[in-house]
């Protein structure tokens, strides 16, 4: 059973290998790191911004997260990984 598990995130790895490199790093801030969207938008976007445009670069980065999961996520249905949604 670990062997599998194992296996399941080298190949996981694999698939964020198609993402752009903007996206691996949002995606490894967010999930590997756990930092807030916060964070995240002030590691990608710079320090200086008001708050207002730290607001929606948040939320354009929350917006653009859940394509990336998407994305993922047909990969993986793909692979062999997740059994396909319908």
């Amino acid at each position: 059973m670990e062997y599998r598990r194992t296996e399941n995130k080298s190949r996981m790895r694999e698939l964020i290998e198609y993402l752009g490199s903007e996206d691996q790093m949002m995606l490894r801030l967010r999930v590997y790191e756990r930092l807030s969207w916060r964070r995240v938008a002030l590691v990608l976007e710079g320090e200086s911004m008001s708050e207002e445009e730290l607001v929606r670069v948040c939320a354009r980065l929350r917006k653009r997260f859940q394509g990336v999961v998407r994305r993922l996520q047909r990969l993986a249905e793909d692979g062999g990984l997740l059994p396909e949604v319908e």
